[in-house]
């Protein structure tokens, strides 16, 4: 091979060179001529091309890059949402099917036979009022007028009534069961009763009442000489009321009155015979308001007026002195309403009064906390009374 010079970078070429010692290309004999053949180099070594602008001929590819997070909140919330709107026809069904009664009928009841006086009425009725009364104009013993209310397509055919049952030898058993209230607007067969009913005061009574939201009242209306033989008055959230105000001279055997929410007025009436060691008046939130007057009792009792956040109203009046030792106590407390005691007694009626509050006021006969008879610790009939609230004013006069 003979010298020549590199015809990529112009240097001088060995004798038979394969490769120009100045640039590295490869040299190869062109018809006797060395020639070395072109070096595919980087035109940007130090730096990447530069971006050629994109026409509307060419298609824009982006650069790939790490996947993107997944919108979790999004999801869920898209969850939410629609669950709330299937859940929408169901909420308003069920707000409908609570609210939309309207009265479909009446029925009626009744017992026209007296041979038997002793009555057992058991009432269970889940939504509704339930009042009573005395009335010795009656031709009947039992009469009983029940006002339904149903859902729209409801028929007074499918709801319920009284039922008369033989209870024992001695008595008749007389009694009603709602039925549990189903929420669902499409369900036809629920019924609310408001429930009326009289009876003739030769009727001996033992009364179990019982309501799930409504009121439930017995009136005496003023007769005398009944003969009840228990009083169970029981409701969730109604008002209840026993009103023997004007009746003189009845007796009732056992008393227990309680309500959830709603208030509680009782009143025994003149020379009650009460004829049980204790007695229990309470409801959650509302007010008591009790009273009597000379009752006649067999022996020690004891009063639990308790009420939530309501509060106690008391009026007592005890002038009849009975021929053997007795003590009557008196436990009435509230949660934050205050307590207000009326007491008139026999001047030989001995009588303890302590109060205690947390932040309301005490006025115990004119003194503070405690006030107690002098012949308290003598006498034969005495009354302990012990008045209690959390924030409410105590008064005793």
């Amino acid at each position: 091979m003979s010298i020549g010079f590199c015809t990529h970078c112009g240097a001088r070429l060995a004798e038979q060179a394969d490769f120009c010692n100045n640039c590295g290309a490869q040299i190869e004999m062109i018809n006797g001529v060395p020639a070395a053949k072109p070096i595919k180099t980087d035109p940007y070594p130090d730096s990447a091309p530069p971006t050629q602008p994109v026409t509307s001929a060419q298609t824009y590819v982006p650069p790939k890059g790490p996947r993107p997070i997944k919108q979790r909140p999004k999801i869920i919330g898209f969850a939410v949402g629609a669950i709330f709107l299937i859940t929408i026809p169901f909420i308003v069904f069920a707000a409908l099917g609570f609210l939309n009664f309207t009265l479909i009928g009446t029925l009626d009841f009744e017992v026209d036979s007296f041979a038997e006086t002793n009555v057992i009425l058991d009432i269970d009725n889940d939504v509704g009022s339930v009042e009573i009364y005395y009335d010795p104009t009656l031709t009947n013993l039992f009469e009983a007028t029940l006002d339904v209310w149903g859902r729209p397509g409801s028929e007074i055919a499918d709801a319920v009534n009284f039922e008369l049952t033989n209870y024992t030898v001695d008595a008749i058993t007389v009694s009603f069961v709602s039925g549990d209230r189903v929420f669902w607007y499409w369900d036809k067969q629920t019924f609310n009763y408001d429930i009326v009913i009289y009876i003739h005061p030769t009727a001996v009574v033992d009364y179990d009442i019982d309501a799930g939201t409504g009121s439930i009242s017995l009136d005496t209306d003023s007769e005398d000489n009944l003969v009840i033989e228990n009083i169970f008055l029981n409701s969730g959230t109604g008002t209840l009321t026993l009103d023997m105000a004007g009746s003189v001279n009845s007796s009732v055997e056992d008393l227990y009155i309680n309500t959830g929410t709603g208030s509680i007025n009782a009143n025994l009436g003149t020379s009650t015979s009460l004829n049980t060691s204790e007695v229990l008046i309470q409801t959650g939130t509302g007010t008591i308001t009790f009273a009597y007057e000379d009752l006649i009792v067999n022996g020690d009792i004891t009063w639990v007026l308790d009420t939530g956040t309501g509060s106690i109203y008391m009026d007592i009046t005890q002038n009849v002195v009975l021929p053997f030792p007795y003590e009557t106590i008196i436990l009435a407390e509230s949660g934050t309403g205050s307590i207000s005691l009326a007491l008139t007694l026999d001047s030989s009626i001995g009588y303890s009064v302590t109060a205690t509050t947390g932040t309301g006021s005490i006025n115990v006969f004119g003194s503070e906390n405690d006030y107690e008879s002098a012949n308290y610790d003598t006498a034969d009939n005495i009354y302990t009374i012990i008045l209690d609230t959390g924030t409410g004013s105590i008064t005793a006069t």
